[in-house]
């Protein structure tokens, strides 16, 4: 397993690859004819890292859509800085979707949770959240849970990305777990014979340098550990009280 392929000139590498042969387009741009690629971003641990992806893409001349899970336990996008990332991402020209974690949920006897009700709410949430139109979901886990059906190119209002469409017409090129699966992107790109590709990657695996992918997931853990300590201190010393300990 090479490292180097998850780190930052790597991933410059890749965008202009991309950009050189095909046209960057969102989940509702995906029937669009020519060639075109989906890129989009699962946000599992990191902000700070889709923000800097954000930010390398833009200078780029590219755009893609990050979707972002609410119920994640590695960062909260309703606190005030995950929240200002966010909208950062947004003013760059990106597009956010919804990570939907269907483990949040169980069918309720009542019929309040099922998958359409479901992914409504957590929409809403976000596109009310951030002001801006939430076209698209991606599925955390998937094939983890019967709460949801994923055979529907539709679904709550969005599309489904890895609905049948998806499915049946783009190439796809996953770095789940910190690695390539079944196919590693560079060599996709090489031979330039797929029409649409649909790319995943997660911002979280992508560093300044090379690194195992758990010690990319105890970096972003680390950081987010020591921004709230910081946090601490600086309310204590911003209102005068003792910092015991």
């Amino acid at each position: 397993m090479d490292f180097q392929d998850f780190t930052i000139p790597a991933y410059r590498k890749l965008l202009k690859s991309v950009k050189d042969g095909w046209d960057f387009v969102t989940a509702l741009d995906s029937r669009k004819p020519g060639r075109i690629c989906f890129w989009r971003h699962d946000v599992d641990f990191s902000l700070e890292r889709a923000y800097r992806l954000a930010e390398i893409e833009t200078e780029q001349g590219v755009v893609s859509t990050y979707f972002i899970n609410l119920h994640s336990r590695f960062y909260n996008p309703l606190e005030s800085e995950s929240s200002a990332l966010i909208h950062e991402i947004l003013k760059m020209g990106h597009s956010i979707g919804l990570h939907f974690d269907p483990s949040f949920y169980t069918v309720s006897p009542d019929g309040r949770w099922r998958p359409n009700s479901a992914l409504e709410h957590e929409r809403n949430i976000l596109s009310t959240l951030f002001c801006t139109n939430v076209d698209a979901f991606s599925v955390h886990n998937p094939g983890t849970t019967d709460f949801l059906r994923l055979d529907v190119d539709e679904l709550g209002g969005m599309v489904n990305v890895y609905g049948p469409y998806f499915k049946n017409n783009f190439v796809y090129c996953s770095d789940s777990n910190g690695f390539w699966q079944d196919r590693r992107l560079e060599d996709v790109l090489k031979l330039r014979q797929h029409t649409k590709l649909h790319i995943l990657t997660h911002p979280g695996w992508w560093s300044e340098f090379p690194l195992s992918p758990r010690e990319r997931v105890k970096q972003s853990i680390e950081t987010r550990a020591r921004r709230t300590m910081e946090l601490y201190d600086q309310t204590l010393r911003q209102f005068g009280r003792k910092n015991i300990g």
